[in-house]
C-alpha cells in the first residue's frame, strides 16, 4: 500500500508550542521508517522524504500484514487518510515568546497518529495492496465465524463449502458477473451482497443459536473492516450490528448512506415502541429507500408539478420487476411456504399502482413460478 502527504508545516506553531522555521537546519535522510504512533516496536513500512515549499512531504510504502502485526485496525483511516508527523532527534533549540524554536534537528522517523501536531498533516492512501490480500481477508471472515462451531470443525465439507469456495477461488468473479451484458449491473453491489451472504451463512452454518460471532465478535468485525479496507470501500461502506434477536447473524455490510435506514427500521420494528419520532424516522427512511431503489413499484410513480398532468405511473424495466418479485418471495422462503407470495399479491394487487405493462409482467412471472412449483411438487410425489 502506498501513502502520500504532509508531515510538517514550516513556520507554524504546533500543539506543543514548537516551531520549525523554513530557515531551520534539518538533516533529512532519503528514507526513514514509518511507525505507528511513533513506536519503534510497531514498524509499518518506509518513507521517502522531500521538501515542497512550506511543507515536508512523505511517500510511504507499507503492507496490510504490517498493520496486522502491529495490531493497528484499518478503521483508523478516515476517508482514506490518517494523521501523520515527524519524529526528530539531535535537536538544538531556543525559547522565544513562550515558544520553542527548533534551530537544528534530524528527522528520524515518520509516525501515523490519530493526534497529529498539525491538522494539515496526514497521509492519504494512493494505492492499495494486491487482490491476494482481499482473498486472505475474506478467508479470515469465514475462519473466524466458523472456528468455534463444533459441527463445522467435524463437517466433511470443512473449508470446501460453497461460500468458502466462492470466496477463495477466482470462480466467484463469474458468480458476481451475472447478466454481464446489462449496463445496469452494479458489480460492487453484487460483491457486497455476496460477502453478506458469506458472512451470514458462515455464522449460520453448523452454529449454535446466536452464531459463533458472539464468541469472537470483535475479531469478526475487524476481519470485515480489513476486507473493506483492502477493497478501498471504507468511504462507501461500513459494518453495522442489527438489533434483532431473531437473526442468526446480526452483522451486515451496508452503504454508509443507508445506515440511517437500518437504524430507523430497527427502532420501528424491534425497538418496542412506536413513538411519533420513531414512526417519522421510519417514514423518512422508507421514503429515501424507495427513491434510491428502483425495484420498488413506488419508485416509478411520477407526481407532476402541473395540476393538469396529475400522477403518471411509469413502466418498470423487466429486471427491476424480477428484483421486486424476489423481494416479495423472500418472505415466503423465510416462512417456509413458497406459495404464500400468490395470496399476498392477490390481497395487495388492487392497492399497488402498476402500469398495465408492469402488471402483465408480474402476472406472467408469478404464473411461471407457480407452474414450476406445482411441477416440482408433482415430481416429488411420484
Amino acid at each position: 500500500m502506498k501513502l502520500k502527504g504532509r508531515i510538517l508545516v514550516f513556520d507554524k506553531t504546533d500543539k506543543n508550542r514548537n516551531i520549525i522555521s523554513s530557515d531551520s537546519k534539518i538533516d533529512i535522510p532519503e528514507f526513514v521508517p514509518l511507525l505507528w504512533n511513533f513506536d519503534y516496536t510497531k514498524p509499518l513500512g518506509v518513507c521517502h522524504i522531500t521538501r515542497d515549499g512550506k511543507f515536508l512531504m512523505a511517500e510511504a510504502k507499507t503492507y496490510a500484514e504490517l498493520f496486522t502485526a502491529a495490531g493497528v485496525p484499518y478503521s483508523m483511516f478516515e476517508h482514506g487518510r490518517i494523521g501523520a508527523g515527524g519524529y526528530y532527534g539531535d535537536i538544538k533549540s531556543h525559547c522565544e515568546n513562550n515558544r520553542i524554536i527548533i534551530d537544528e534537528c534530524r528527522l528520524k522517523a515518520v509516525g501515523l497518529t490519530l493526534a497529529p501536531a498539525f491538522f494539515e498533516c496526514n497521509l492519504k492512501i494512493m494505492e492499495y495492496d494486491t487482490p491476494d490480500l482481499d482473498k486472505e481477508s475474506v478467508r479470515k471472515i469465514i475462519h473466524i465465524a466458523m472456528e468455534n462451531n463444533d459441527k463445522c470443525q467435524t463437517c466433511e465439507f470443512k473449508n470446501q463449502c460453497f461460500f468458502a469456495y466462492a470466496c477463495l477461488s477466482d470462480n466467484h468473479k463469474y458468480y458476481l458477473k451475472g447478466d454481464a451484458d446489462s449496463e445496469e449491473v452494479n458489480y460492487l453491489d453484487y460483491e457486497i451482497s455476496l460477502i453478506n451472504d458469506i458472512l451470514e451463512q458462515a455464522v449460520h452454518h453448523g452454529a449454535d443459536p446466536g452464531g459463533s460471532y458472539n464468541i469472537n465478535e470483535s475479531n469478526l468485525i475487524s476481519a470485515i473492516d480489513e476486507w473493506l479496507f483492502t477493497r478501498n470501500l471504507t468511504n462507501k461502506f461500513e459494518v453495522v450490528e442489527l438489533d434483532d434477536d431473531s437473526m442468526w447473524c446480526k452483522i451486515k455490510i451496508v452503504r454508509k448512506e443507508k445506515k440511517n435506514e437500518y437504524e430507523a427500521y430497527d427502532a420501528y420494528f424491534y425497538g418496542g415502541n412506536r413513538s411519533y419520532r420513531v414512526v417519522q424516522d421510519f417514514r423518512y427512511a422508507w421514503l429515501e429507500h424507495i427513491h434510491k431503489n428502483p425495484h420498488h413499484w413506488q419508485h416509478w410513480i411520477l407526481n407532476c408539478d402541473e395540476e393538469n398532468e396529475g400522477e403518471i405511473i411509469l413502466d418498470m424495466p423487466y429486471n427491476y420487476i424480477i428484483e421486486m418479485i424476489c423481494d416479495w418471495w423472500a418472505f415466503s422462503w423465510n416462512k417456509g411456504n413458497l406459495h404464500e407470495i400468490f395470496n399476498w399479491y392477490y390481497e395487495h394487487e388492487d392497492y399497488m399502482k402498476l402500469s398495465r405493462k408492469t402488471q402483465e409482467n408480474v402476472w406472467y412471472i408469478l404464473g411461471a413460478i407457480k407452474a414450476k412449483l406445482i411441477e416440482m411438487e408433482g415430481k416429488n410425489n411420484e
